[in-house]
């Protein structure tokens, strides 16, 4: 091997190390699951952040960037956003399958899933939860807190 092959190997490893996270909206499957009052979203991330600190912040920018919290609130809508890692079986281009040989839907996916964001509780108290999955256990959720502030 001679030194240019060298420096493209290393070329190669180093550009795919530094992709960029980008995000993924799978809005087909979420007309499907959304209703009158409740919206329900399912966003896979390609190239998240390991660190769940991190993917927390970037998710947060990519809320406080798409939706309104505060209209969300002021109209009594339900929402919930799941995101997805992008892998082999949760692609970006991701489509169910409603076939004869079985159903291969987004449920199918839990082990994909990084975050969750939505609001929760009942029609009189509700709070905003906002939850990363740990890497250590996957049983385990990191919560952040969810500010709104919104005028009267």
């Amino acid at each position: 091997m001679n030194k240019n092959h060298l420096y493209l190997i290393l070329f190669l490893i180093c550009a795919s190390c530094n992709k960029k996270a980008e995000f993924f909206p799978l809005t087909e499957i979420g007309k499907e699951y959304s209703h009158n009052k409740s919206i329900n979203e399912y966003i896979v991330i390609s190239n998240p952040p390991k660190n769940i600190d991190s993917l927390a912040n970037l998710i947060s920018q990519y809320n406080d960037t798409t939706i309104n919290l505060c209209q969300i609130k002021k109209d009594s809508v339900w929402l919930m956003r799941i995101f997805y890692k992008e892998s082999w079986n949760m692609s970006k281009n991701y489509k169910e399958n409603h076939s004869y040989f079985g159903d291969y839907v987004v449920a199918d996916h839990l082990d994909d899933i990084i975050a969750v964001f939505q609001k929760t509780g009942n029609s009189e108290e509700y709070y905003w939860e906002f939850k990363i999955k740990t890497h250590n256990n996957p049983d385990e959720w990191k919560e952040y807190p969810v500010e709104i502030d919104c005028p009267n």
